[in-house]
């Protein structure tokens, strides 16, 4: 088995179980939040669109997200950003859910984000 450890200031111990690591994940069917605890996210839009907010990383650089559409079918997962942020410097439209920072559209798509520092873009996600 392995564990988990946070050490305070954005440090973590990780030990290794069977060869790998164990990271939080989440299945979302619907709209909400992804919040610092979050570290994979599978979208299931196979009922309809989803749209997910990425948290402010202002004070969470380094921070990595990875969100996955694991339906086959054309229901769209639409990323937004929390406040002022942008992904690959593309900011939220006027209206998000119509204009949305990143969209996850084919089967399987899926998407890594790490957030940026102030020497990079102020509360900005980078796509890796």
């Amino acid at each position: 088995s392995g564990t988990l450890s946070d050490l305070g200031a954005q440090q973590w111990t990780m030990s290794l179980n069977k060869g790998g690591f164990i990271v939080p994940t989440r299945l979302v069917t619907s709209s909400g939040d992804i919040t610092e605890d979050d570290a994979i996210i599978f979208a299931d839009a196979g009922s309809g669109m989803i749209t997910l907010q990425v948290y402010d990383n202002a004070s969470n650089a380094g921070a990595m997200i990875t969100i996955k559409k694991i339906d086959t079918s054309t229901n769209v997962v639409k990323l937004t950003t929390e406040g002022s942020g942008e992904i690959d410097n593309n900011p939220d439209g006027g209206d998000p859910t119509t204009d949305p920072a990143y969209v996850l559209q084919n089967p399987y798509d899926s998407v890594t984000l790490v957030a940026g520092t102030s020497a990079t873009v102020t509360d900005g996600w980078w796509v890796i």
